[in-house]
């Protein structure tokens, strides 16, 4: 990065609250508690593996985080923390374009992931990949 734009950023980091800085709409702790809550529910009426991760959600705690991915409260906190760490580069650059390329073959419809075929998947991912190596 050139030492104008850096500079900028600097500045303009200067005047963010970053230490409490949230994208707009991001979900609050309630919320993720809410949605916590009603997933340990479910899962304590799973099977064996269901429960424990269960129990390990339920022993989630601000002062001792489970940092499970499959807890909303942890989640949330680490997406947030990802969000501050990146302040920098999304005020150095501030018009950013987005995209996500998704291949012939690889969308996966609304409401159908957990029909998905996860072994020829990836049967059909490493012959793509298989393809397209110069090695080969």
């Amino acid at each position: 990065m050139n030492e104008v734009i850096r500079e900028r950023a600097i500045r303009l980091l200067a005047t963010l609250p970053i230490i409490n800085a949230k994208p707009d709409g991001f979900e609050t702790r309630t919320e993720a508690n809410k949605r916590s809550a009603h997933k340990i529910r479910i899962l304590r009426a799973g099977n064996q593996h269901a429960r424990r991760l269960a129990e390990k959600l339920a022993q989630c705690r601000k002062d001792n985080p489970c940092n499970s991915g499959a807890c909303d409260v942890c989640l949330g906190l680490y997406r947030l923390w990802l969000y501050r760490e990146n302040l920098p580069i999304f005020a150095a650059r501030p018009n950013w374009t987005r995209a996500s390329v998704i291949p012939a073959g690889f969308l996966i419809p609304f409401n159908e992931l957990s029909n998905v075929n996860l072994s020829a998947l990836a049967s059909k991912i490493e012959k793509r990949l298989g393809r397209s190596s110069p090695l080969t």
